[in-house]
């Protein structure tokens, strides 16, 4: 005959405020049991140090006996849960594998005043699209929060911690970023489709190469096909995939997007290295985004090309990756300061974990619903100038199960010309008794970094896996 409100009040008492969403990291999970069986369920709960921070008893029939949803926070949340109930047996009605199915049933059964718990969650239940559950890192940050947080604050802190530490850290796509997103991939999706010849005519593989000094184009390769678009600062993008109605405006807008998300999150960045947010971005291209993709073509001018690019990769089921594996994408960094890769709408994407070197999965298939969430990993960019503060992120694709992927890294690059001087910020960290992390360079260009070495050889071994027969390029459509 216990009072499961008293138990609530009680152990809310006796706990620490719960840290917000956005900076500890911590994540919900729930789980219904029949009310009898709460004081079961909380004990292995409780010793995993998840905070209790909401309950509500109901009965979903007349006549059937009363149920309790009981909500926890902190992480791992999901994960403890699912264990929990499963060793309640018959004792547990119902388990949420994923952070989505939490929020889902969360909405269903509590008011956002119903909780114990942080006001941020109101929000998030609001939110027009469920989370997608992650798969091996619970750095699930809000990008929001850290658009709008000072840098050195605890998100900031945690945001680039988990860069340092892991190589990669998964922040939530805003809405409008969301829909940017998911516009690109349904058209993209759309002109992969359609025949060779089509595709072929409409962005030439002949000119797959450098244009205006900077990589761009389409090709189909043996292991995938890759549509390489820029900001072109005559107007809208470079290549134009204009046999797709909508697509090039689609690929200006959110290549502009997340230029601004990128430039947003180099100030923590910045910080974290001990310099001003200025120094890193006079290093990217100088000018407005979004406006140079939204001015009207200039048809006689030559291209003027932005440096960050987006690499439209469709990846299929049924076309064998290297060496007969299911990898269609070989291990790589990027270059570049840092890549921005939406979630797919089916996992692929794999990481090389720091830890014991081994390759886990940095999206799950738990919740097909892409480019709610979007993976930030470091580029070799960063790693030279940081002198290794930060570590390049190696990565990989493997082929989707069934059917196709497509994938949208977003890459975020300097200028090639620009000039890394670190001599005038070590020396005001030096003066104002602060660490800097910066390698002793003066008159290095981005376009001197070893990591464009890299990135060469890398082109040469792409190159190397084009050799297609005619039937192999048309398994393509």
């Amino acid at each position: 005959s216990f009072s499961l409100r008293d138990t609530i009040h009680s152990l809310a008492a006796a706990q620490a405020p719960p840290e917000p969403l956005g900076i500890g990291f911590s994540e919900r999970g729930a789980l219904v049991v029949p009310a009898a069986a709460v004081s079961r369920a909380l004990g292995p709960l409780e010793a995993r140090g998840l905070r209790l921070i909401g309950a509500k008893v109901s009965r979903d029939e007349a006549d059937a006996a009363p149920v309790a949803t009981l909500v926890f926070e902190g992480v791992g949340a999901v994960r403890a849960c699912m264990r929990a109930g499963l060793g309640l047996g018959s004792g547990c009605l119902r388990l949420c594998g994923t952070q989505a199915e939490v929020l889902e049933l969360v909405a269903a059964r509590f008011a956002p005043t119903e909780l114990l718990s942080d006001a941020d969650l109101a929000p998030r239940l609001h939110a027009a699209h469920p989370r997608r559950a992650i798969a091996q890192s619970e750095r699930l940050l809000d990008y929001e929060m850290l658009e709008a947080a000072e840098p050195g604050s605890p998100v900031s802190a945690a945001f680039c911690q988990a860069l340092r530490v892991e190589g990669y850290v998964h922040v939530t796509a805003p809405p409008d970023t969301f829909e940017a997103l998911r516009r690109v991939e349904e058209l993209a999706s759309l002109w992969f489709n359609q025949g060779q010849q089509a595709k072929e005519e409409d962005c030439d593989p002949a000119a797959y190469g450098h244009v205006d000094g900077k990589f761009t184009g389409y090709h189909c390769g043996r292991y995938r096909e890759q549509l390489e678009v820029r900001v072109d600062k005559r107007g809208g993008v470079l290549p134009e995939p204009s046999s797709v109605k909508d697509l090039p405006a689609a690929l200006a807008t959110a290549l502009a997007t997340l230029e601004g998300h990128g430039r947003a999150l180099l100030k923590h960045i910045a910080y974290d290295l001990g310099v001003e947010a200025g120094w890193l971005h006079a290093l990217l291209d100088a000018g407005d985004a979004a406006a140079e993709a939204r001015a009207p073509k200039q048809a006689d001018a030559q291209p003027q090309l932005r440096h960050a690019l987006m690499r439209l990769c469709r990846y299929k089921a049924d076309v064998p990756g290297v060496g007969g594996s299911n990898v269609q994408c070989d291990d790589h960094t990027d270059v570049g300061f840092i890549t921005l890769d939406p979630h797919a709408s089916c996992p692929g994407l794999q990481v090389l974990r720091r830890a014991d070197r081994a390759w886990v999965n940095a999206e799950s298939d738990a919740e097909p619903i892409s480019c709610a969430v979007i993976a930030v990993m470091v580029g070799d960019t960063l790693e030279r100038v940081s002198g290794g503060y930060y570590e390049a992120t190696r990565h990989r694709v493997l082929a989707p199960d069934e059917g196709e992927r497509i994938g949208m890294p977003y890459l975020l690059r300097g200028r090639l010309d620009a000039t890394i001087d670190t001599t005038s910020p070590r020396e005001a960290a030096k003066k104002a008794g602060r660490t800097v992390h910066l390698s002793t360079m003066e008159t290095t260009t981005i376009k001197e970094l070893p990591a464009l070495d890299a990135a060469q050889s890398i082109f040469k071994n792409w190159f190397k896996s084009t050799q297609v027969t005619d039937d192999e390029r048309n398994k393509r459509t």
